[in-house]
């Protein structure tokens, strides 16, 4: 393709951080920026639907397929900001070329995810000949049909979630082995060798199964008929027809690896507390950042962040001070009752770190919580309904700390039901940790911010 002196091509930087990197594809400058395990190229040089779509592979990337929320959000904004608002149709990799109104993106799968069509303006229009998809500048990013001839705008997308070579699904990254050939025991050291977690485990009739028969077997054939997985059964999986069955331990083929993704820059992922975590940059409600982070953030163990240690707590607050210094951001905390909250995995409080007064129900209708960065990371109740905080999806959560409101207390845990909690006022859950030694005959905490916070409990008499 020629690129015109009129033309340019962005690739867009999430305001997550200014992380600059080689651009992979010849047809952009030499920077790009990551959201969400990808890079978007925002392209004004006007083609086709299918010249746009050569263009995409070229760079090792394809037409943008749009399958979150925040992701539509996340475009639709950087949109407005480059075209100032003006009106322009920008492809991407949807349409109804098999049937009308049956929309489907380039690798031929329903688009599940809700549609963001430009209804106000008529959109979807049944035309025949209109059968592929634009998001629209000037018009909030909604989607319009247009026909696959006219020459627009287009936005690249180069996916980065796992390294070349993988597969990615269900969180993991996947390579297939089969030179040379080992034993199963030979091909989990393998693995576990070169920096893969173990032999990949698939149970028949999961997604993980039906991902290994569409796309991994027909895409790359193996020199045998079967590889090793790690079911703990000497299990094979059949290369031809996807038939789980189990073989001689010492017989030798090729074999799946996996590993959990890797905390990466490129992918916006960042450690915190030996996790990883990824600042979503787009204002939702509680309930839609929990969906999203729980199944869509390509973590396997996907939730809000849970801040359950002081590790966590600190180092989150480094990265979150730099790239984010005002951010307020929602944690997967929610009230539970009157006076108690729980993590969104049910667990109870072992670390809290409240601003004083904090927190207060106001008007009855603050149930979930947030951590507000230029307050040193306090946290403050809100209403679950409010759209204007920030996220960050975590892939599964620490050990539990013994620390209330920043103060460590030297906790260590016991059962409720060592502790007798009649009278306890507030956060009945704290009961569960106490400060050692238990030689008093009742302890007293008092945590800053909470009305009549004294907690008073005591061992049980057995």
């Amino acid at each position: 393709m020629e690129f015109s002196a009129a033309g340019w091509c962005m690739l867009v930087a999430v305001i997550l951080f200014g992380h600059d990197d080689k651009c992979l594809g010849s047809l952009c400058p030499d920077t790009w920026h990551s959201f969400m395990g990808s890079s978007y190229c925002f392209e004004d040089d006007q083609q086709t639907f299918d010249s746009a779509w050569d263009d995409c592979q070229s760079m090792s990337g394809s037409l943008v397929r749009i399958d979150t929320d925040a992701e539509f959000h996340y475009l639709a904004k950087q949109l407005e900001e480059l075209t100032g608002g003006e009106e322009y149709n920008y492809w991407i990799a949807l349409r109804d070329k098999y049937a009308q109104g049956v929309y489907l993106w380039d690798d031929d799968n329903d688009a599940t995810w809700k549609l963001f069509w430009d209804e106000e303006n008529g959109q979807p229009v049944d035309v025949d000949s209109y059968d592929c998809v634009a998001m629209q500048s000037g018009y909030g990013g909604r989607w319009g049909k247009v026909a696959c001839t006219s020459t627009e705008r287009y936005i690249c997308e180069i996916n980065h979630r796992c390294d070349e070579g993988e597969y990615f699904n269900d969180g993991k990254c996947l390579a297939i082995n089969d030179v040379p050939p080992l034993s199963q025991s030979e091909a989990t050291t393998f693995c576990q060798n070169h920096g893969y977690d173990e032999l990949l485990s698939v149970d028949s009739n999961s997604s993980m199964h039906q991902f290994l028969m569409d796309e991994v077997l027909l895409d790359q054939p193996s020199h045998f008929d079967s590889l090793w997985l790690g079911n703990g059964d000497c299990s094979t999986i059949d290369t031809n027809d996807g038939q789980l069955s189990v073989e001689p331990c010492d017989s030798e083929y090729g074999f799946i690896c996996n590993r959990e993704r890797r905390c990466s820059a490129l992918d916006d992922s960042f450690d915190a507390g030996g996790l990883c975590h990824r600042v979503i940059e787009v204002e939702t409600s509680y309930n839609e950042a929990k969906e999203y982070c729980e199944t869509e953030s390509g973590y396997s163990n996907g939730q809000l962040v849970k801040i359950n240690n002081r590790q966590i707590a600190d180092e989150l607050l480094v990265y979150l001070k730099k790239y984010h210094p005002t951010a307020k951001i929602l944690l997967g905390l929610k009230r539970a009752s009157e006076n108690t909250f729980s993590w969104d995995d049910k667990s109870q409080l072992a670390f809290a770190n409240w601003q004083a007064f904090q927190p207060d129900n106001h008007g009855n209708t603050e149930d979930c919580v947030i951590m507000d960065v230029a307050e040193d990371g306090k946290w403050y109740d809100v209403n679950c309904e409010s759209d204007f905080y920030i996220s960050i999806c975590q892939n599964g959560s620490a050990v539990d700390d013994g620390v209330v409101n920043g103060r460590e207390l030297d906790y260590f845990h016991l059962p409720m039901d060592d502790f007798d909690t009649s009278g306890t006022t507030a956060y009945p859950s704290v009961a569960k940790c106490a400060p050692r030694p238990l030689a008093a005959d009742h302890i007293t905490l008092t945590i800053d911010g909470i009305k009549d916070s004294a907690l008073k409990f005591k061992p049980k008499i057995k």
